[in-house]
């Protein structure tokens, strides 16, 4: 069942189509019986399945009588419409004359069914499909949801799937032919580019399907009988595809105004059996054949421009190079993704300490298991009491400056986000808890000014908060095939490390309690209590106070020494014995990874973490940019300055502008210059010092190679005229001049053409759309795979048909989207409120908690609500005097709350602590960090240390919710400046004849994004939210 064979039910006008008109297209097809009003009947015997699906399809059939009993009260209906097809047939072919036949045949049937009318209470299957798009759950989870059978509901997938594809590049064909039409008002056309981006992934997909056993025409398909396949690694193509047009018309005798036209339109998955240059061309001709540009409109424009963005696969580049030969008309402009590049600037860096990373992979990986957290914190409150020491007085001050850069460089501030709030109650907290010399593994002193606290006062509240700071969550996984999220497993082991060496006895703990034989370690460094001069900076100076220690290696080799970089996690099998059985045993290779973790840990790695944390600052520098580049948050960040009037800004201009360059090389140079921030004393070695600069002479050569030198060439100098001046550009070779800046040369020849309105305009909306990567894709790929997964789960592998369909469909879905969510629509008056349980106010237990609650001082916590759970349950069970008050109070008190009065009266001293709360919190807000630690010095004890503790962090909570708040409302002001400013310049725009309504295209005015500027800016959004249901995909007279 696909589109041809609808194409022939329109030709012939059978009763199929009827029944795809009565809202039905979702059932099986039936085909036409000898008599219009007979049912078609099931083939003798009985059909296969159980008594739910032949009730299934007795429904479906009831159904089908019922619409042809309500079609029978219009006799004349196809008279007429064959009337009305042939009075508009000339407008609908005129209209649609550049698009494929597909596209024209589903026009005109769609023209036909809505001269019809639709029986009311049939559902609309497009309208179900699109509104569960975006949930991941199996078939069988969708079925149960839309009450069908899971196979009509993949039908339901593929139907709408093909409809919206086909829509998109129907209403992309008419909307070109609508821009070249404008000519008569004036338009001329400028420029036509034509973007698009591609990448391939491999995902376990089914590929190779039987073919099911022949049945007789008129009986349904066979449900619960899918057809035997073969799963496989099926490689996937996932394509993006974009138009731009770019126009202008004379206002007065020497101004013209300029309007550009761009937009994108949803594409399919394609699988390819080998990525190879002919295999990846057919899969881009398909793309591209989606949107018919009119020859026309072509041969109108001064500029016919195909950007083409993919990775560096030669396969890729030469699909290209035979596509080009194909299309000769267009300017090419093939440029790799610079992210990929970034990244592996990043990716030589780590080369030099392969070693390492096995060892921060290897810890990783051993403490996934579920209960390992749990566990480890544990183990770490353990070492945190033993240690602790409390001293009173002011801590010393060469620890502070130590203390702070390592906070700043594993606990960096940025964006208002959940990881950058929890970095600020860990740096509160570690701040003022573990205050002391952070480099003595001996002990852990807490510097206190209240001369009356001790060790035993403050024991538990300080154990529970260190520890839950210095181990907020499990080790994050370091994944070396991502861009990002790398420095964030370095940073938890380095936490732990440059603390005391906290991470050492922690491992070594955890790996005994598993069964890992203990290794022998050095003895933990005590440190002097001397202070280190302010005065003294460099290698040398901190030396004096490294004290006495036994002599190590210093060579440039030795700090890659710890592991072996060459070997692998995925050896298990390779340790075992030949004559051992050859199955995977998981509890030897998770040993494996324990035993290797703790060879690492017990190297001492702090210092080469140090290293690490802090030279691969520039790349994730770089990184981040690029990332932000291509969000979201980029492109409203530019609709509100072109909605204010302002000039836009452009990737690639801001990109190779120079300023990125210049920080980096900076950031790397000064680094170079400079000592390691954060480094421990001993780790001020020849070999730490070789190591930091081999990493970050690594990471500016390899910048310089892959990227900045990409910025001296073209067409980037190109670019950079719209920032500076001409010069650099005509300095430029004619041998290094690529298609796009030899156009530009060869139509501006001179410089004061090159600065005239039209260049400049031109290249304006050629560095808007310039494709720096494919970050979109990277992501999505994820995304398909997550997918896949969720509906091949305790089932059968989900086919490449079916992932497609879901695919392209939750694609429409987002292109209709906003940028951001609309805000949640409040409940329907009309719904009956739940029934609510009516509060009890006596009874023993509130009658405890009551009693409990007039002997304390300070808020309670779970703690203390699972010790006073525990009492409650021990009196009750002993039947004690408190028991039985508390039981002949609850009595009373329940008297109370019947007789409409309070059950208990309130504590004594509720209501002032919960005033003086406020005042502190209030308080609390308004204090430095300074002052805030001071505070927590002063607390006595432990009580009054939580207490204290719990104020600051809710108040950092309170002021990161309020930034949060004010950055949503920027965002909803920038959404409604954009919003407030199309609704103004629709009226234009309809009477210039971009966004007018027609007989076809009536509802395209509506999904049209206007934006002021130079040139103005009209995005096009499809399908139309009218193409979304039955009667508004046409527009008929």
């Amino acid at each position: 069942m696909g589109w041809d064979a609808v194409a022939d039910a329109i030709d012939s006008d059978t009763e199929a189509t009827d029944i795809a008109a009565a809202n039905v297209a979702a059932e099986p097809s039936v085909r036409q019986a000898s008599s219009a009003n007979v049912v078609p009947r099931v083939s003798a015997g009985r059909p296969r399945g159980s008594v739910l699906i032949r009730a299934d399809i007795a429904a479906q059939e009831e159904q089908l009588q019922s619409c042809r009993a309500a079609r029978q009260a219009e006799p004349d209906t196809d008279a007429v419409v064959g009337v009305q097809v042939e009075e508009r047939a000339s407008a609908l072919l005129a209209l649609t004359s550049d698009v494929n036949p597909i596209q024209k045949r589903l026009c005109l049937h769609v023209d036909q069914q809505l001269a019809k009318k639709s029986l009311p209470g049939m559902p609309n299957p497009v309208e179900q499909v699109m509104s569960t798009s975006s949930n991941v759950s199996s078939w069988a989870i969708k079925a149960l949801e839309a009450n069908k059978q899971y196979q009509y509901v993949q039908q339901d997938y593929f139907r709408t799937a093909e409809a919206m594809l086909q829509a998109s590049g129907f209403l992309w064909s008419v909307t070109l032919q609508r821009l070249h039409d404008m000519a008569e008002q004036g338009f001329e056309p400028l420029a036509v580019l034509r973007k698009r981006r591609y990448d391939e992934s491999p995902f376990n997909l089914r590929l190779k399907e039987e073919p099911v056993p022949t049945q007789s025409e008129t009986s349904p398909p066979v449900l619960g009988q899918p057809a035997k396949t073969t799963p496989g690694k099926a490689k996937v193509m996932q394509s993006e595809l974009g138009i731009v047009v770019l126009l202008r018309r004379r206002v007065d005798a020497d101004k013209y105004e300029y309007q550009e036209v761009h937009g994108s339109c949803p594409t399919w998955l394609h699988v390819l059996d080998k990525t190879t240059k002919e295999n990846i061309a057919e899969s881009q001709r398909q793309i591209q054949s989606l949107i018919q540009i009119p020859q026309q409109l072509k041969e109108r424009s001064k500029m016919l421009v195909d950007v083409v963005c993919t990775d560096r696969y030669a396969a890729n580049i030469s699909a290209e190079r035979a596509l080009q030969s194909e299309e000769c008309e267009y300017i090419k402009s093939h440029h790799f993704c610079l992210l990929h590049k970034a990244a592996a600037i990043q990716s030589a860096q780590f080369k030099l300490t392969s070693g390492h990373i096995s060892g921060i992979l290897s810890l990783s990986l051993s403490m996934a298991p579920a209960g390992t957290t749990a566990e480890l914190r544990k183990i770490l409150c353990a070492i945190l009491a033993q240690k602790l020491i409390v001293r009173h007085g002011d801590p010393p001050s060469h620890c502070v400056a130590h203390r702070e850069a390592l906070h700043e460089l594993f606990l960096p501030l940025g964006a208002e986000t959940q990881r950058s709030l929890l970095h600020q109650k860990q740096r509160m907290i570690l701040s003022s808890l573990v205050n002391g010399d952070l480099q003595d593994e001996a002990t852990i002193t807490y510097w206190t000014a209240n001369p009356e606290v001790t060790k035993d006062a403050i024991l538990d509240s300080w154990v529970r908060h260190v520890s839950a700071a210095l181990l907020p969550h499990k080790m994050p996984y370091f994944n070396r095939s991502k861009w990002l999220g790398g420095e964030d497993g370095i940073s938890w082991a380095g936490l732990l490390s440059t603390h005391h060496g906290l991470l050492v006895p922690l491992v070594q703990t955890w790996a005994q309690s598993t069964g890992i034989p203990a290794v022998v370690a050095a003895a933990p460094r005590s440190r002097p209590a001397a202070e280190v001069p302010e005065s003294s900076q460099g290698w040398a100076a901190v030396a004096d106070v490294i004290g006495s220690r036994p002599i190590q290696d210093t060579s440039a080799d030795s700090a890659f020494d710890a592991v072996d970089p060459d070997e692998d996690l995925g050896t298990a099998a390779d340790d075992m014995p030949p004559e051992s059985n050859p199955d995977i045993s998981w509890h030897e290779f998770n040993k494996m990874n324990r035993r290797k973790a703790l060879a690492w840990v017990m190297s001492s790695p702090a210092g080469v973490l140090v290293c690490m944390r802090v030279c691969m600052k520039a790349s994730l520098h770089l990184l981040y940019t690029l990332v932000h580049l291509a969000s979201v948050a980029f492109v409203q960040e530019q609709m509100k300055k072109s909605s204010q009037g302002k000039q836009r800004l452009h990737r690639v201009v801001e990109f190779f502008s120079g300023k990125l360059q210049t920080v980096f090389t900076k950031h790397v140079l000064d680094t170079l210059s400079s000592c390691l921030p954060g480094l421990p004393d001993d780790a001020h070695t020849d070999a730490i010092r070789s190591l930091a600069f081999r990493m970050l002479s690594v990471s500016l050569c390899a910048a310089q190679q892959l990227i900045w030198s990409l910025g001296a060439g073209s067409p980037f100098v190109l670019f950079r005229t719209l920032a500076g001046g001409v010069q650099e550009l005509f300095d430029l070779p004619r041998c290094l001049r690529d298609q796009i800046t030899h156009f530009f040369m060869s139509t501006f020849p001179e410089p004061a053409d090159f600065q005239g309105e039209l260049a400049q305009q031109m290249l304006q909306v050629l560095a808007q759309h310039f494709q720096l990567d494919i970050l979109d894709l990277e992501r999505n790929h994820s995304t398909i795979r997550r997918n896949i997964l969720s509906k091949s789960m305790h089932t059968w592998v989900t086919s490449y048909a079916c992932a497609n369909a879901h695919w392209v469909v939750r694609r429409v879905a987002l292109l209709r989207q906003p940028f951001r969510q609309p805000p949640k629509q409040p409940k329907k008056v009309g719904r009956p409120a739940k029934p609510r349980r009516s509060k009890q106010g006596g009874g023993s237990w509130r009658a405890w908690l009551h009693l409990k609650a007039r002997t304390r001082g300070a808020p309670w916590t779970k703690r203390d609500m699972a010790r006073i759970r525990r009492e409650y349950h021990a009196a009750k069970a002993a039947r004690t005097a408190d028991f039985e008050l508390a039981k002949n109070l609850g009595v009373l008190g329940q008297m109370a709350h019947r007789a409409g009065k309070r059950s208990f009266s309130q504590p004594e001293g509720r209501a002032r602590r919960s005033r003086e709360n406020k005042e502190r919190a209030v308080e609390a807000l308004a204090r430095s960090a300074q002052a805030s630690a001071e505070a927590i010095a002063n607390c006595a004890n432990g009580q009054e240390l939580d207490k204290e503790l719990q104020l600051q962090l809710s108040a950092l909570a309170s002021v990161s919710r309020t930034r949060t708040k004010h950055k949503n409302m920027e965002a909803e002001a920038i959404d409604a400046a954009v919003t407030a400013g199309s609704e103004a310049l629709e009226p234009y725009h309809t009477e210039s004849g971009l966004a007018r309504a027609d007989r076809i295209s009536g509802q395209i005015g509506k999904a049209f994004v206007f934006t002021p500027g130079q040139p103005a800016v009209a995005q096009l959004l499809v399908p139309t939210d009218g193409f979304c249901q039955e009667k508004s995909f046409v527009e008929v007279a």
